[in-house]
């Protein structure tokens, strides 16, 4: 734990304000949830990531639909890898994503293209498909299919199917 030197005042309501320069380091921005911890006589505030406690979720639909037809997956949230289906992949898993994905996420748009830079100096050469998870407008994580040969409708629906599972899931908790 890091001490930073900041002292806040609580005020009436029982509330803190976060510095900027704290927020903007931690990518948190205006509306973002936050988890509240207690340990001993800390309060500790993380960054709530919705696609993370569904992890086991994912990997499950990933692991079905793999029976049906093998195909390469990473999974993330808006900051990082949080999930790979293929031990060729393994060593990008909790990698934070490169600002290129990142723009690309931005577009909100399904999207299709040739030698992926999913993280800083890691390119994935190969076609890829990319479906952003958008839940009540929020993006909160992407789905990427990866191939070797042009991404086919089976793969591209297996990838919607999945999305639409997360989607159902995440909305009803």
């Amino acid at each position: 734990m890091v001490n930073t030197g900041l002292v806040r005042k609580i005020d009436e309501l029982g509330r803190i304000v976060i510095p900027k320069e704290i927020r903007r380091n931690l990518a948190i921005k205006d509306g973002e949830e936050m988890e509240i911890y207690i340990d001993e006589n800390s309060i500790i505030l993380k960054k709530f990531q919705r696609l993370l406690s569904f992890k086991e979720l994912v990997r499950d639909y990933v692991n079905i639909f793999n029976k049906i037809i093998p195909i390469s997956l990473l999974i993330t949230d808006r900051e990082s890898i949080i999930l790979v289906n293929k031990n060729e992949y393994k060593d990008i898993e909790h990698k934070k994503i490169s600002s290129n994905l990142s723009k690309i996420f931005d577009e909100r748009k399904d999207g299709v293209g040739l030698n992926l830079n999913v993280s800083e100096n890691i390119v994935i050469k190969g076609f890829f498909y990319i479906k952003p998870i958008i839940l009540n407008t929020d993006l909160v994580g992407s789905i990427i299919c990866v191939s070797d040969k042009e991404i086919d409708k089976q793969e591209k629906l297996i990838v919607d199917l999945i999305d639409a599972l997360l989607k159902i899931r995440l909305e009803t908790d």
